[in-house]
């Protein structure tokens, strides 16, 4: 697993989050795939990946 700080990790999903809005769904897959193995728990990550499905 990856090293990241929580500042990382945000940075990560609002970057998600973009990629998303500008319709590129695997960049932001990708993004959040990291964010989501350091915090299993985080329900809106995985509620934005499964958007970017």
């Amino acid at each position: 697993m990856a090293e990241g700080s929580p500042e990382t990790d945000v940075i990560d999903y609002r970057a998600a989050e973009q990629l998303l809005a500008a319709r590129d769904p695997r960049g932001a897959v990708k993004l959040l795939d990291s964010v989501i193995a350091r915090h299993p728990e985080h329900t809106a990550a995985r509620l934005l990946r499964a958007r970017a499905f």
